[in-house]
């Protein structure tokens, strides 16, 4: 059996953190900044 895999990768930078967390703060229910202590 001959078969292939395809590896995808994503980059998410700081950028895109900050725009999700600021969502959070300014635009859902609980009004508050996500945290990302665990990824760094």
């Amino acid at each position: 059996m001959n078969s292939k895999m395809t590896k995808i990768a994503t980059f998410l930078d700081g950028n895109f953190f900050m725009i999700v967390s600021e969502f959070y703060k300014f635009q859902h229910e609980k009004q508050n900044y996500l945290q990302f202590n665990g990824l760094a």
